[in-house]
């Protein structure tokens, strides 16, 4: 059963936060599990499109090809009484090889569930997806093609 339901695009944060909103509505449901999936891009389509990203030169002149992404996803509250006060909670952080080819899907599991997602039945849900490095952000498949952010 899907319970999310997302409100908005998403919003690029000058931190390197990609800001997903989504309505949460399990009134009819017991969750057991949450599990966030989000697309990787794979080598052949970094080629394509930042090739310079897939070499990281060494400080003693070797060049090694990246291989590992990491990837963080907190969930964004606000202070009902400060809504310009936010604090995050980091959910789950994943270390994924690069896939080969185009890319491919992968999951995230989370373990601790946020007290509001399950003391309420409706709620509008803000997460933040960031990387761990600046250059592993174009992995990310947040944006389509035409920029208008279909997936969502």
């Amino acid at each position: 059963v899907d319970a999310l339901f997302l409100t908005s695009t998403r919003v690029r944060h000058n931190r390197r936060w990609d800001v997903i909103n989504f309505n949460f509505d399990h009134s009819h449901l017991t969750i057991v599990r949450t599990v966030i999936h989000l697309y990787i891009h794979g080598r052949d389509w970094m080629r394509k499109h930042y090739p310079e990203i897939l070499e990281q030169k060494v400080v003693d002149g070797r060049t090694m090809r990246r291989r590992d992404l990491i990837i963080m996803i907190h969930h964004v509250a606000r202070r009902p009484h400060y809504q310009n006060l936010t604090h995050t909670l980091k959910l789950v952080e994943s270390r994924h090889r690069i896939p080969a080819g185009l890319g491919e899907w992968v999951q995230f599991e989370v373990k601790h569930k946020v007290p509001i997602w399950l003391n309420q039945n409706y709620v509008t849900m803000t997460l933040a997806i960031k990387t761990r490095e600046a250059w592993m952000r174009p992995f990310l498949a947040i944006d389509t093609e035409d920029t208008q952010n279909k997936q969502f």
